[in-house]
Order: C-alpha cells, then structure tokens, then sequence
C-alpha cells in the first residue's frame, strides 16, 4: 500500500528548520539592534520572544485547520486507489476505485513565476483528474495554502514516483517557470530531481538581463573575495603521492617539537624518498638533526636546501605558504647556530650577516647571535654594535607590548633576555 499526500502537512524535519532559521534569524537582528547601553532585561525579553517564536510558529502551521472540503491523500493498493476527502483536517468520506476501473491518471501542474512588488515568487498548483468506467471523472486541485515545503510542486513529484502504478498516467507541466518544467521532467526520467546550482541558475537565466548585470555586480566582490580566500587555504594537492609526502613532514615536524628527532628523520627519510629535491624537506631535516646535536649533518642538509633555493617546493606548493619569510632564512640560521656551537665563529658571522641583510622580522635575534660570534673573534667594538642594535630592539618590544592586550599570549622577549643582552655588554667592555 502507498498513501500519496495530496496536502503535506508540515514536517518534523520542516519545524526543526523553520525553528532553526527564526533563531538564526533573531540572533543577526540581535547583533545590528543591540548595543552596549542595551540592557539585560531588555536583552532577555528579546530571546525570550525569539524562542517562543521559534516553538509556536511552528506548532500553529503544523495543526492550521484547513477551511472546506479538499483531498487530504490518495491510498494506493495492488487492486484499488482509495480518494481521501477531509473536512477540517478530520476524514469526512473515502472513495474507493478499483484499478481495473480506471481509463487513467492524468495530473496537471500549473507553475507560473508570480511578481508581487519587488520580488518574484513561485506560484504552483497541480490539477487531477482521474478518469473511471463508472463514475465518470474525478477532479481535484491541490490545495495550494494547506502545505509548508521546500518545493512548491512537491505533490507532482510524488505523483510522478507512482506513475508505474497508476493506470494509464500521464502529466504535463504549463506555467513560464523554466525550473519546474525541467526539474518535473529530469524527475520522471530520473526519479530524481536536478541538482540544486542547476535549478538555481535556471531560475537566474530567467531574470531580466539588467536585473541579471545587476545581481553579478552586487556579489562579484564577494565571489573574488571568496574565490582568493579558498584559493590561500585549500591544499593544492597534485597526486596522492604528494599527499603522503607533505603528510610525512607534517607528522615528522609533530615529533620534531615533541623532541623525538629520531622518529622525525625516520619520517623525513621516508619523504626524501618520494622527493629529494625540495628545499623545504632539507630545511626540516637540518631542524631536526640541529636539536639532536648533530651539527655537522644539519649543516650539510641546509647547504643542500640552499642549493635548491631557485626551484619550486612541492611542499610550499601543497600547503599553499604564499606569504611566508623568505625560504633562506631559516636555511642560513641553521648553519649559523650548528657553526657557532662548533665554535666555528667566522662561518656563523657569515650566516648570520646574510640573515640580517635578507631578514624581514623585526625582531630577530640574529644580531644578538652575530654579536656573540664578534665576541670570541675578539672584534669588541662590532660585537658592542650588534649588542646595542639587539638591545634597542628588545627595549622596544617590552614597551610596544607593555600596552598590547596580546603580551601574555605572544611573548617573544621577556626583562630576562633585556638582563642576559646587558651581561654580554658588560663582558664586551671589560675585554
């Protein structure tokens, strides 16, 4: 047995999104209505009403009485088509008809595009007529105002998903709406209906062209912003193979920062495997073999990084990092902190100079570092320079931040860096 409603009363899953909207809906009008001065109790009250809103609104269009006499439902079994007739939403006759009695089905949907003031709506209604050997023709509407669905022609549709057993059925759409002839017929050839963009740009290819010019000149912005924004934050990727390769030296950089350097070349490795000419790869392994001190391995992996500095990294590429540092920094600070832990002073000057020719950061510590190097050079008045030049920096950070909402969350120098700067001046100058 199939039961075919004529009227769709309103569904559990239409309340809880209609429920669902008059919230969403109270809460953005809370946001422009609502300033500070607002008072609670006036905040309150408004939720307060919203919430009921959002309750009765829909239990009042679910149990809305229907006025006069209408066909409810059509109860389809193996051998008859039972015609409900309500009155008041309470049964009130039913007409049972035989399928070998029927000559046939045939269902009418009317669609017209309504224009009321400055919107245009979608004004449907279906007409049956079911035509028997007995008792003549049967006819009725749709009634158009006893509904609450998304789709406006929703009783066609389920017409047309027991058109094979129905006798003899036929349908035919009339009305200037594009959407419900297609979507009607995509639906009686598919049992499905056409996907939602499909029917939303037929719906917009029948606005009038200004209003059409107009439309795209409004969210064309909003289009690009969008576009640009995805286009920054989506992963690029090619193949799976370059999944699993960014997967690797994100899961290798984890273990790298929860010091199991081991286990992060051991990954690494297995990147290098699916490409060794990626000079973001390098520059991550240096990482990890600086922190497990073993400087001369992390020197020797950032001058391979170094050296592939004019290709494109796969990895970079991938992630999308368009607005990052520049890639040599950090190559060349590695090979400056493993040459100054070897005691190597005249190499690390070297790479530290380069980062503050090319560094974009204001707060670096390469000066510091470099000045460290100046130090055991026995190049006192160079050191005192970069010491000073460090020290200024650092001053200015702990004022800019003593006012910054932000010092707790972000901090980069503390007084005890500013004490540690002024311990290495005052060894400089006792030199």
């Amino acid at each position: 047995m199939k039961k075919i409603l004529v009227q769709e009363k309103l569904t559990i899953a239409n309340a809880l999104f209609l429920t669902a909207f008059i919230i969403i809906l109270g809460i953005i009008l809370a946001f422009f209505i609502f300033k500070e001065t607002t008072s609670w109790h006036t905040r309150y009250e408004f939720y307060g009403f919203i919430g009921a809103a959002a309750i009765f609104i829909p239990l009042w269009l679910k149990n809305a009485k229907n006025k006069g006499e209408y066909v409810s439902e059509l109860i389809l079994t193996d051998e008859t088509l039972t015609v409900v007739y309500e009155v008041d939403n309470e049964v009130k006759n039913q007409e049972v008809i035989k399928l070998e009695d029927i000559n046939g089905v045939h269902a009418k949907l009317n669609a017209n595009r309504v224009k009321t003031g400055n919107s245009i709506s979608l004004f449907c209604e279906t007409e049956v007529s079911i035509d028997t050997k007995t008792k003549g023709v049967i006819y009725f509407t749709e009634n158009p105002t006893a509904s609450l669905t998304f789709c406006s022609y929703s009783f066609m549709l389920r017409l047309l998903s027991c058109a094979k057993y129905l006798p003899n059925f036929t349908y035919e759409v009339e009305g200037n709406s594009d959407v419900a002839k297609e979507d009607v017929k995509h639906y009686a050839l598919y049992g499905k209906r056409l996907p939602y963009i499909r029917r939303e740009w037929i719906s917009f290819m029948q606005i009038p062209p200004q209003a059409r010019t107009a439309i795209i000149a409004c969210f064309m912005p909003l289009i690009l912003c969008f576009v640009f924004l995805a286009y920054l934050n989506f992963p690029a990727m090619t193949s799976t193979q370059d999944k699993e390769y960014v997967s690797l030296i994100e899961s290798g950089y984890e273990l790298y920062r929860n010091d199991m350097c081991e286990k992060s070349l051991i990954n690494y490795d297995k990147a290098l495997n699916i490409h060794n000419d990626d000079y973001a790869l390098y520059y991550y392994r240096s990482l990890a073999y600086k922190k497990n001190r073993q400087y001369e391995k992390a020197i020797e992996e950032a001058n391979k990084g170094i050296a592939l500095l004019d290709t494109n990294s796969v990895y970079k590429h991938a992630k999308k990092l368009r607005f990052d540092n520049k890639d040599d920094i950090g190559l060349y600070t590695v090979i400056g902190d493993c040459n100054k832990k070897l005691e190597r002073y005249a190499e690390a000057k070297k790479a530290y100079s380069y980062v503050i020719a090319n560094v974009r950061y204001i707060y670096t510590d390469a000066y510091f570092q470099r000045g460290q190097c100046e130090y055991y050079l026995n190049q006192k008045e160079e050191a005192l320079r970069d010491f000073y030049r460090h020290k200024r920096i650092v001053e200015k950070y702990l004022q800019d931040q003593a006012t910054s909402e932000y010092k707790a969350r972000y901090p980069v120098y503390t007084q005890k860096h500013l004490n540690n700067i002024n311990k290495w001046i005052e060894a400089t100058l006792e030199r």
